[in-house]
């Protein structure tokens, strides 16, 4: 089975991808992302060694940089970004990064806040599944969206890491995960996911 977990960030594209029966392959990239007409040109005319050439809707995108090598190009930092071309662009980055043709399975993930929006959710699942053109050679399908709090990646994080004969967590314990996240007001907008008996997902505002 093929699987792919991607968070695409505010500041970064982080991957996670491999088959079930074997190791898991992890990527980071900036999470910048315009229109490739934005971006200048090497003096030799070559291509950028660090471009993510992908399609967003048969337009030329570049993914994966910096964001300030874009020009004239407006980086999204709001609610809506899941719904625009830049935010589009780095999936379809993470796709190409992944190397695979097809996905049994792809795991992201979105801000506790908007993960309580069953509908915003569903939306997104139907963004990701199905048949995408990320170059113009190439096309990724993918069977199977699962999307769940970006918290919990640090708590899959921390699990992983656990002593499995001495473990820290058990069945009984109960796991308080921070997630600040990016251009947060800590104390006026602070993100939790509290994982225990009832209630699996909390969000304080102060």
């Amino acid at each position: 089975m093929n699987i792919v977990g991607l968070d695409i960030g505010y500041s970064n594209l982080k991957l996670a991808y491999g088959r079930s029966d074997e190791g898991i392959q992890t990527a980071i990239r900036p999470a910048g992302a315009a229109p490739a007409d934005r971006f200048g040109t090497r003096f030799d005319g070559k291509d950028q060694d660090d471009f993510l050439h992908v399609l967003v809707d048969d337009m030329p995108f570049i993914a994966g940089v910096s964001f300030d090598r874009a020009e004239m190009w407006e980086r999204s930092l709001h609610s809506e970004y899941p719904r625009t071309p830049s935010y589009k662009a780095l999936f379809h980055a993470g796709l190409l990064l992944s190397g695979m043709n097809e996905v049994d399975v792809l795991v992201t993930g979105l801000p506790v806040d908007q993960y309580k929006d069953e509908a915003r959710r569903a939306e997104l699942e139907r963004q990701f599944i199905g048949k995408h053109k990320i170059t113009p050679k190439r096309t990724v399908e993918i069977a199977q969206v699962k999307v769940v709090a970006q918290p919990t990646g640090g708590l899959f994080d921390m699990i992983s890491q656990d002593d499995e004969e001495n473990p820290a967590i058990d069945e009984d314990a109960r796991i308080l995960v921070v997630d600040p996240g990016f251009f947060r007001e800590i104390l006026q907008n602070l993100p939790f996911c509290l994982v225990g008996v009832s209630r699996p997902w909390h969000r304080l505002t102060a």
